[in-house]
């Protein structure tokens, strides 16, 4: 999975591809260069050489180099130490391994591009934590994840069911109930959608106030930051702020005239 990264800070060129960067688990092995096949020798050209098991190599305290990296936001010290091996089965492809560990512990890392430096495979491995944040902001402040969505349709599945038995959706025939299982599943999507979209509304509004220097209104009573708005109160300040307005019959707000068309249309059917 190739694609093409910019990063004016690590110093990447733009026109340099940047593979795939990952965690390896302690047990992992690697290999050396297969020995050269000179002419004569008998048999077909071996593809790797001697196993190398890199957990090991954390012993050798005098191969690793200290350094300071960005690792989750702060300047971090860290010892690492950099090995370019073959790693696969049946297909060999030359991997870089780093060897790293600090006051957080210890972790192999790996990338499918030998142009990196190490600094920098460290500092690209520690942006995936962004992407956590951004779930738990998606699970916990906005309850993304939390709409379940069921219809009498789906049929009972069996968590115990043995291997290679029919799937129950198979089942279904009835075009109504197929299509009811479908408007469950969009339903299910579109939820989390609406949750994505309103995190990343909170976000810019977030920014926007930290630009603008408007953030008197976004902070907690009890809580109070180095002048940096959180999305958790832009959240809180909006639903407090809309909670207001509709208590106080402000209609000149385009999201509250949208909840009112939609709780009259829904009064409708009912009574109809």
């Amino acid at each position: 999975m190739k694609n093409r990264i910019r990063d004016f800070s690590l110093g990447i060129p733009a026109d340099r591809p940047v593979g795939m960067i990952c965690f390896c688990k302690q047990n992992v092995h690697a290999y050396l260069d297969p020995i050269p096949h000179s002419k004569g020798m008998s048999g077909r050209k071996a593809m790797k050489g001697g196993d190398v098991y890199l957990r090991f190599l954390f012993n050798r305290k005098n191969l690793f180099t200290k350094g300071t990296v960005k690792m989750y936001g702060e300047e971090t010290e860290v010892h690492y130490y950099v090995r370019d091996l073959l790693w696969g089965s049946a297909y060999y492809q030359k991997i870089r391994f780093v060897l790293v560990y600090s006051k957080r512990g210890r972790m192999i890392l790996a990338s499918t591009s030998l142009n990196l430096s190490a600094e920098q495979i460290i500092t690209l491995y520690s942006l995936r934590f962004n992407i956590e944040e951004m779930f738990k902001d998606i699970k916990q402040d906005f309850a993304g994840f939390f709409g379940h969505f069921w219809a009498k349709s789906v049929p009972e599945l069996n968590r115990f069911a043995p291997k290679g038995s029919p799937d129950p959706l198979l089942s279904i025939v009835d075009p109504v109930a197929r299509r009811a299982i479908l408007d469950n599943i969009y339903a299910m999507e579109a939820y989390a959608l609406v949750a994505s979209i309103s995190l990343g509304i909170c976000q810019m509004i977030a920014i926007k106030a930290l630009v603008g220097g408007r953030i008197q209104n976004f902070f907690f009573k009890r809580t109070y930051t180095d002048k940096k708005v959180s999305v958790d109160s832009v959240r809180a300040y909006l639903r407090d702020l809309i909670t207001t307005l509709l208590l106080n019959g402000y209609s000149d707000f385009s999201l509250i005239n949208s909840i009112r068309k939609f709780q009259a249309r829904s009064k409708t059917s009912e009574v109809a």
